[in-house]
């Protein structure tokens, strides 16, 4: 989980402002509203941050190469491979590279990205503990109400790339499209699965006009 803060970025060239710390995931979620609630569990689940949303806060959800639930089959064969790697608490050169190796597929040429991009994602895996890391794949989670607010016709954007190596991406979109009525689908040619960075300038192109239309029903 991100920090609880709330941290809103401008949004250039848009009368809108998307919350950057609020996100599962690559699941951004556009709000109403920058008054939120909070609260912290102690006990087993003290690493979640639980949020007191109003039903009515939430505007839209915007999934960028991003299955609402892990229990979706959603990874590629490179996932699957190499998830029992991540397991590895007893080597240190496996716990690296394994990391390394998932950083730089989630680029379409890793040696384009600035070495700063690539540092700091590798830094932040690997400091999660291998316990945490297979919970990103294999955690329960029950994305019923999600489902049900999708129903009610919540808009829900699906980003993706073609050359995701990641995530099977047209697998999310065949089992979500019968949960939600509101339901739309983009896909960048050639994206990678950080295609926030790969084609940023398409993305951007997508996601401020979708954010704008999702604001004028509010």
């Amino acid at each position: 989980m991100t920090d609880p803060n709330i941290d809103f970025k401008e949004c250039p060239g848009a009368d809108i402002r998307i919350n950057r710390s609020l996100f599962i995931k690559h699941v951004y979620i556009i709000y109403t509203s920058p008054d939120q609630q909070f609260q912290k569990h102690s006990g087993p689940d003290a690493a979640v941050t639980h949020r007191l949303l109003l039903e009515t806060t939430i505007s839209g959800i915007v999934a960028i190469a991003a299955p609402p639930s892990v229990n979706l089959a959603a990874g590629t064969p490179f996932v699957y491979s190499i998830i029992p790697l991540f397991r590895v608490d007893n080597d240190v050169a496996v716990g690296v590279n394994t990391r390394n190796t998932f950083v730089e597929a989630c680029f379409n040429n890793a040696s384009n990205i600035a070495i700063q991009t690539i540092w700091t994602w590798l830094g932040s895996s690997v400091l999660q503990l291998p316990a945490i890391s297979v919970l990103v794949r294999q955690r329960t989670q029950d994305p019923a109400k999600l489902f049900e607010a999708g129903a009610r016709g919540i808009p829900y954007l699906s980003i993706s790339g073609t050359a995701d190596k990641i995530v099977l991406n047209d697998n999310i979109t065949e089992e979500i499209r019968p949960h939600f009525t509101n339901l739309e689908v983009y896909k960048i040619e050639g994206g990678s699965h950080a295609l926030f960075i790969d084609n940023k300038d398409e993305f951007i192109q997508v996601l401020i006009p979708y954010a704008k239309k999702v604001l004028k029903r509010t």
